[in-house]
């Protein structure tokens, strides 16, 4: 059975230095599969990559937002299919 959603919690920079997670991530990207995911706010090769994506929607997450996410992250998702 194929997964519907894909958590990762952090893409960055330390993350990357496995080429093993990196393909993985890259993988996952290509499938058609969700993914939700933490990404680094700086850095380039794949983070870049991940950021550019035309499909990604990228969310700041902040102190002040960070309890809201969830809901706006769903509502996004609704709106769009």
């Amino acid at each position: 059975m194929k997964p519907r959603l894909i958590i990762i919690d952090e893409i960055g920079k330390m993350e990357l230095f496995s080429h093993l997670f990196s393909e993985l991530v890259r993988d996952i990207l290509a499938a058609d599969t969700q993914l939700l995911a933490t990404v680094a706010m700086k850095g380039g090769g794949l983070i870049r990559e991940i950021k550019q994506r035309p499909e990604v929607h990228l969310f700041e997450v902040t102190r002040h937002n960070r309890d809201r996410l969830p809901v706006q992250i769903l509502q996004k998702e609704r709106i769009e299919n």
